[in-house]
């Protein structure tokens, strides 16, 4: 469970983000390089892990293309292809299903190239699918299982060829008569392009060295350069020559991985190691005169001092050797110039965006900042705990500062990332919770846990300095969960409690949520794997002072949950029969139904409903294996402004495009909106079948043509205004964000309108009360600009003596459950 957090001043940062694409905004350096491709003139054409990358010859950003730099989204980028006659046409590989073409001189995007997905003749292995452009102008498409390949032309794909071997790399001859091919298994392969004819050389017919071939290289005399699990070759006027070198106490050859000729010079650069072979041995130039081998790896004779490198390539002039290291997950690649003649190394920065390091390892939150109309976020990453001080009102395009307040120290890794007012609180496992202030100052809380912890949760949004802690960790083998609550005025925390021990098998997986009902109790829910073997929820209301839990309800849920992975959300009083009757929504584990689960005074009720994608009325088929309609749900607390909201949801949705051949091809992400009070979609009610949650696409939160690879780790929504919010993910593409997402035309808005234009709150600008006039009130709270409650009446008046001076907002709650918000200035 994902907390909507709502505040209502924001908004978020990024440093040269280029944002064109519906507003949103990317904050990410380039992890990974898959593919460099140099162009007639020397500039440097690199597919990354984020898109495109061009390098001039000085080795800098000169252009590039990401999911938001332009209207089209480009993402991970694994093969690229550049037109040699002209350098202005790029073609990539991308979502692993279609290729990718982009004018390098207009910028015009085409995807997907042609009405069928790779997919379809690779036969969905597409490790060793390559693609080649001829000096005639044909794109040559290779790979797969079924070993064929097709040709594009003037943007018609060919039909299927047969081949006998999976190729891993490919070249033309000077003249363009002849293309050689680089096999995995079964040696060189030439097609004459005269005859159309095919000549295949292996280790017992030719000179090769082994039959497992790696990469090709052509120098200007026409030799072709062949690397493999053997060494490297050449071959020249059909006579083959070897180059190996045995490596240390064995009786095997050094493997090469890749080759590149020196522009000028007789010799080569290979690469000997890779990322996904036990040969981690750097790179090695090789003068071919006297087969001399100078080994650059990690032995402190050398500044790169890297094992393992994903390219090893000369720059354009041949005096120094590109080294691109493996990317190693958490830490960052580094991808160095190396002067081999001067043993000095500089780096090559592809960090256009000059943005931190953010992964999938990485969590984050956000605060206000300290300045007005800034806000914080907070990220680890392999470096500590980090903050970026951004401007909000208005976004502007820099970032304020980043800030590292919590260095990693050896051996510390931090965890969780909460927020508290204006704090944010950070866990890690040397069993410390720390908090940063709004100064940016740390104070460590020690003993916070007692075992390995897994994962930490706040019980709701408290106004005071206490704050409601819910966590799992492993205490020998078992997954325990511990209640506990913190004072950070006092920087203390009370002793833990155990939770959910009871009928629960302690060594599965378990999720858990608990939300903040009152100032005295909690709600908690846990999903779980019974003593039994079988999956069900069980439902608490905890009171703070006893720590004593009442059991709410607790039932089977098999029918909805296999593998435990999803969280619970609450709905809060503001939506439901609140604490008497908390009611709780999972998410199934294939994202394709949502249960609404609660107690009547006899037994648990469920209720379930599923997706109307095409909005036909029908329930759509869950039998589509790819066809989720949601991945997750962030619903619970969305305070003021989302009054009566069941569901915000996250959608990955795969676009449906008029072929059913490109149907997964790319993915949309929105914001979709449904009702408890049936003022959008359709109200949820009692139900014995699936119903279709009708839901509404809140306008603006959509991001189309995502690549088919994106995933979101982390999500938080924060609302700055009384219609709009922004978001923020931490996705496989590092930070996106988007401000300024308004919801308020999806909203019954003429009702809510007709009823607050009755209301009076008088006297306005005040000092000591308000009174509210033209509505039967309920309950009323003031909150400041941050969403918090500040004062609490259940009469129509509101004691507001004491309260600094300021704009606030007054919230009512009338007795028909409709919500209805007023401004107010404090004197």
């Amino acid at each position: 469970m994902k907390k909507v957090q709502l505040f209502l001043s924001l908004l978020f940062f990024t440093h040269c983000l280029f944002s064109q694409t519906n507003g949103w905004y990317q904050y990410s350096q380039p992890k990974k390089i898959y593919d460099m491709k140099y162009d007639s003139v020397g500039n440097l054409h690199c597919g990354t892990d984020m898109g495109y990358v061009k390098l001039d010859n000085t080795l800098k950003v000169v252009d590039f293309k990401n999911l938001t730099s332009q209207t089209f989204p480009v993402g991970k980028l694994e093969q690229i292809a550049i037109n040699s006659s002209n350098n202005n046409l790029l073609y990539a590989i991308t979502d692993r299903k279609n290729i990718l073409e982009i004018n390098l001189t207009t910028n015009e995007i085409k995807y997907p190239l042609f009405n069928e997905t790779l997919e379809d003749f690779t036969n969905n292995n597409f490790d060793h699918t390559k693609i080649y452009w001829a000096k005639n102008g044909t794109l040559y498409i290779f790979g797969g299982s079924k070993k064929f390949y097709q040709t594009l032309e003037n943007g018609v794909l060919s039909a299927k060829k047969d081949i006998d071997f999976i190729p891993t790399s490919i070249i033309e001859n000077k003249d363009g008569t002849k293309v050689y091919f680089a096999s995995a298994t079964k040696g060189l392969w030439v097609l004459d392009f005269a005859n159309d004819s095919w000549v295949n050389y292996t280790k017992d017919n030719s000179g090769l060295n082994n039959n497992g071939l790696t990469d090709l290289g052509l120098d200007a005399n026409d030799v072709l350069y062949i690397t493999s699990y053997g060494g490297l070759c050449s071959l020249n006027n059909g006579v083959f020559t070897k180059y190996e070198k045995l490596q240390p106490n064995s009786t095997l050859n050094y493997p090469c991985f890749q080759v590149d000729i020196h522009p000028n010079n007789n010799e080569v650069v290979v690469r000997t190691s890779t990322n996904n072979s036990a040969s981690h041995q750097g790179f090695t130039r090789i003068e071919l005169a006297n087969n001399t081998w100078s080994i650059f790896k990690q032995d402190d004779t050398n500044c790169v001092n890297k094992n393992t490198m994903d390219h090893s390539i000369y720059n354009a002039d041949g005096s120094k050797i590109l080294a691109i290291e493996s990317f190693q997950g958490f830490n960052l690649a580094k991808n160095m110039v190396f002067d081999y003649k001067n043993n000095t190394c500089s780096e090559i920065d592809f960090n256009y965006l000059d943005a931190e390091n953010i992964n999938s390892y990485s969590n984050f939150n956000t605060r206000p900042g300290k300045a007005s109309g800034t806000i914080d976020v907070g990220f680890t990453n392999n470096k500590g705990f980090n903050i970026l001080n951004v401007h909000i009102a208005p976004h502007q395009q820099q970032f304020a500062n980043l800030t590292l307040p919590i260095p990693n120290p050896v051996s510390t890794f931090q965890y969780d990332v909460l927020t508290h007012k204006d704090k944010f609180l950070v866990t890690n496992n040397k069993k410390e919770i720390q908090k940063v202030d709004k100064d940016n100052s740390v104070t460590t809380i020690e003993n916070f846990n007692a075992g390995s912890l897994i994962k930490t949760k706040k019980g709701g949004f408290s106004i005071t300095e206490k704050a409601q802690f819910v966590y799992s960790e492993f205490v020998g083998s078992d997954r325990k969960i511990f209640y506990k609550e913190c004072d950070f005025s006092e920087n203390t925390c009370s002793e833990s409690t155990e939770m959910f021990a009871n009928d629960r098998n302690l060594t599965s997986n378990v999720t858990f949520s608990c939300q903040e009902t009152s100032d005295t109790e909690l709600v908690c829910g846990v999903i779980k794997k019974n003593n039994s073997g079988e999956n069900a929820i069980k439902i608490i209301k905890l009171d703070k002072a006893t720590r004593n839990g009442t059991p709410v309800l607790e039932t089977l849920i098999s029918e909805i949950v296999t593998n435990i992975v999803r969280d619970i959300a609450f709905l809060d009083d503001t939506r439901s029969d609140g604490v008497n009757n908390p009611k709780a929504h999972i998410i199934s584990d294939n994202g394709e139904r949502i249960a609404s689960i609660s107690q009547t005074s006899n037994e648990p009720v469920k209720f379930f409903y599923s997706a109307d994608k095409n909005k036909d009325g029908e329930v759509d088929s869950l039998e589509e294996v790819d066809d989720k309609w949601v991945d997750d749900e962030i619903y619970d607390d969305a305070g003021v402004f989302f009054n009566s909201i069941v569901g915000i949801f996250r959608i990955h949705d795969d676009n449906l495009a008029s072929n059913d051949a490109l149907k997964h091809l790319r993915k949309r992400f929105g914001h979709y909106l449904a009702h408890e009070d049936g003022t959008v979609g359709n109200r949820i009610k009692n139900s014995n079948a699936d119903e279709v949650l009708k839901t509404k696409n809140i306008t603006g939160s959509e991001f189309n043509n995502l690549p088919s690879d994106f995933k979101i780790y982390k999500m938080v929504v924060i609302g700055y205004s009384n219609y709009k919010y922004a978001t923020f993910m931490n996705t496989n593409y590092g930070l996106l964000f988007k401000p300024e997402i308004d919801y308020n035309s999806i909203l019954n808005i003429e009702v809510e309108q007709l009823l607050t234009s009755k209301v009076s709150v008088h006297p306005n600008p005040t000092r000591n009360r308000v009174i509210i006039s033209g509505v039967e009130v309920g309950e009323l709270s003031l909150l400041d600009l941050n969403g918090r409650k500040i004062r609490v009446s259940k009469a129509k008046n509101l004691d507001i003596s004491g309260v600094s001076k300021g704009v606030y907002l007054v919230h009512i709650k009338t007795k028909n459950n409709k919500n209805i918000s007023k401004k107010i200035i404090v004197q």
